[in-house]
C-alpha cells in the first residue's frame, strides 16, 4: 500500500489533507489513490445538511459531529458553503479542525460553477473519505437561491434545517426544501415564532407521500438541545435504508456524478489541445516550429 494512503487511513491529518487535495483536483498521482479508495468505499453514512442561510446549519453540524466523535465515530465534514464558519481560513480546500475534536476532519470546497450549489467534486471527496474509513460524512450545502437538490444524489440521509425569523418562512417551505428532506430540524426552537414554523412544516410534510415518513426534530443548537433526538432520527433513517436495500443504488448514482466529472475533464483537455494546435500550426506554417514538437505538445495536453 502507498505510504501516504497508509498514514491517511491511520488518521494522520497531513496525509489525509494531501490525499484529499490530490483527489479533489484530480492530480495525476491521485488516480491510483482514487481507484483503491473507491474499492474500499461503501461503509460510511453520508448525511447531507441544507437549508436557508442563517438557520444555524454550521452550529448544528458542530453539535452532531461532537456527539458522534464522542461516541468513537470518525467524522468528516465537507462544506460547500463559503459563508460557513468552517470555511474561515480553509476556503478552496485547506483543511481545518474543529477545536477539541480529535476524530473530526473538515474540508471546504468551492462550488466550481455547477448548478445547485454542490459540485460533483464533492462526490470525489465523499468517495475518498469513505475509502479512508470515515464512519460519518456530513455534507453542508450553501442553501441559497436554487435548492441544493444535487445533495440527494450524494447523501443517504438529507437533513433540512429551518429556523423561525430567517427570511420568509412560508417562501422557504415553497422553495423545494420540503421535497428533498428525510429529517427536518427546526432550529432555534426557543424563539417564540418557532411554534408557527412547526405548524407550517407539519402541514407541508402531511402532503408528502412515500414509504419513509419524514421526521421533525426541534433543536436549539447553540445550547445543544435536541441533538440526541436528531441523532436518533439519523439512526432510524439509516436502518430503514438498510432494510429496503437502497444504499447500493445511491452509491451508483454518486459514481455517475464522478463519471460526468471525468468526461468534463476530458472535454476540457481536448478543447485546450485544439486551441494550442491552431496556434502551433500557424507557427509550423511560418517555419518557427517543428512538426514533432507540435505533435508532442498536443499529446501532452490531451493526457487526462
Amino acid at each position: 500500500m502507498n505510504e501516504l494512503l497508509r498514514l491517511a487511513e491511520q488518521g494522520d491529518e497531513l496525509a489525509i489533507s494531501k490525499v484529499l487535495s490530490g483527489v479533489e483536483y484530480l492530480r495525476e498521482e491521485s488516480y491510483s489513490y482514487l481507484d483503491m479508495l473507491i474499492k474500499r468505499a461503501g461503509k460510511a453514512h453520508v448525511i447531507g445538511v441544507t437549508g436557508p442561510q442563517g438557520v444555524g446549519k454550521s452550529t448544528l453540524i458542530g453539535q452532531v459531529a461532537k456527539a458522534l466523535s464522542s461516541s468513537g465515530r470518525r467524522v468528516g465534514v465537507i462544506t460547500v458553503d463559503p459563508t460557513s464558519p468552517f470555511s474561515s481560513g480553509s476556503f478552496m480546500g485547506n483543511r481545518v479542525r474543529m477545536n477539541g475534536l480529535d476524530k473530526v476532519f473538515i474540508r471546504s470546497l468551492a462550488t466550481r460553477g455547477f448548478a445547485g450549489g454542490v459540485g460533483v467534486h464533492a462526490a470525489l471527496l465523499i468517495e475518498a473519505m469513505d475509502g479512508l474509513g470515515f464512519d460519518e460524512i456530513i455534507l453542508e450545502t450553501v442553501g441559497a437561491g436554487q435548492v441544493d437538490t444535487d445533495v440527494m444524489h450524494m447523501a443517504q440521509t438529507v437533513v433540512v434545517v429551518l429556523a423561525p425569523g430567517v427570511g420568509d418562512d412560508v417562501q422557504a417551505l415553497k422553495s423545494g426544501l420540503m421535497e428533498i428532506g428525510h429529517i427536518y430540524a427546526v432550529n432555534k426552537r426557543d424563539l417564540p415564532e418557532s411554534e408557527r414554523l412547526v405548524q407550517h412544516v407539519n402541514f407541508a410534510l402531511s402532503l408528502r407521500g412515500g414509504e419513509w415518513k419524514p421526521r421533525l426534530v426541534l433543536t436549539a443548537a447553540q445550547v445543544g438541545e435536541g441533538i440526541e433526538e436528531l441523532l436518533l432520527a439519523l439512526r432510524e433513517h439509516l436502518a430503514w435504508l438498510g432494510s429496503i436495500g437502497i444504499d447500493e443504488s445511491l452509491r451508483r448514482r454518486r459514481r455517475k456524478l464522478l463519471e460526468l466529472l471525468l468526461i468534463k475533464r476530458a472535454v476540457e483537455a481536448v478543447e485546450q489541445a485544439l486551441r494550442i494546435s491552431e496556434e502551433r500550426v500557424e507557427e509550423f506554417a511560418r517555419g518557427t516550429a517543428g512538426l514533432r514538437e507540435i505533435v508532442s505538445e498536443i499529446a501532452r495536453e490531451v493526457k487526462i
